[in-house]
């Protein structure tokens, strides 16, 4: 059992919400952990393109550029179990 992380530079709520809810939709041994971190960060997307995301992706986090001179990342914590 452990943990693997999923940082992208990408944006876009299909490459990232939308991959992590596929994930824990069709594959039962995987699950997501909160994610602290001391910065400023955004809640993630829950509904695009008609798609509605699974309320655990709400343990993922968006930083946006902006909000603390960095680059803009998606980050999703996930367990194996």
């Amino acid at each position: 059992y452990g943990f693997d992380s999923k940082p992208t530079l990408i944006l876009e709520p299909e490459e990232n919400e939308g991959v992590v809810n596929y994930l824990l939709t069709n594959h039962g041994n995987a699950k997501l952990e909160k994610i602290n971190l001391d910065i400023k960060k955004s809640k993630p997307i829950l509904e695009f393109e008609k798609q509605k995301c699974s309320s655990e992706i709400k343990k993922c986090l968006r930083i946006w550029p902006q909000d603390n001179d960095t680059e803009g990342f998606f980050v999703a914590k996930i367990k194996k179990v």
